[in-house]
């Protein structure tokens, strides 16, 4: 990873996991890293970075292929709180490079999901809103996601500002977001 997504991975100059030491309390830092096909070809790639802690899953940020370009939030962004109980809501804000963002998101439930011959999960269905405030424009990105305990992130769907899905739900990786 890039100076900068190490650097955000630090609280008071040390490192997220010395400082989550001294505070006596557990993080895991993990990446997840996005390849997209067209066809046989990858055309495009980028690794998100993770911190898993009291808080819940947090995004730090993400990098390009060759550390070309990195971009990290300034707190991380809660992707997942630690409360998630349905109906819980949250908010945040904060700093994206030159940008600034905002968040609120949402528990809307909680469900057992069993697929045959599998165990059964808790799963949770979360709605998120985030607004990046550029110089010359403000970019709205909303998304309903799924985490199951012991999967991590499964499915997700981008929606509109108006809650109108722009993308059917896909089926995430289940191998390196992490449990919940």
């Amino acid at each position: 990873p890039s100076n900068a997504i190490l650097d955000a991975l630090s609280i008071g100059g040390r490192s997220i996991l010395e400082a989550s030491e001294a505070m006596q309390t557990s993080a895991r830092v993990f990446a997840l890293t996005h390849r997209e096909l067209d066809g046989d070809t990858l055309s495009s790639e980028r690794t998100d970075f993770f911190i898993k802690d009291e808080r819940g899953l947090l995004l730090v940020g993400w990098e390009l292929p060759g550390g070309r370009q990195a971009s990290f939030f300034s707190p991380p962004l809660i992707l997942l709180p630690s409360d998630l109980t349905s109906g819980h809501t949250w908010a945040g804000e904060g700093r994206l490079g030159r940008a600034s963002y905002r968040i609120e998101g949402a528990v809307l439930e909680r469900f057992e999901m069993q697929r045959e011959g599998l165990e059964t999960r808790a799963c949770v269905t979360v709605d998120s809103r985030i607004w990046i405030n550029m110089p010359r424009e403000t970019r709205p990105v909303r998304a309903q996601r799924v985490y199951c305990h012991g999967l991590g992130l499964v499915l997700e769907e981008e929606l509109d500002p108006d809650g109108g899905p722009t993308s059917p739900w896909r089926l995430a990786s289940l191998s390196g977001v992490g449990q919940v």
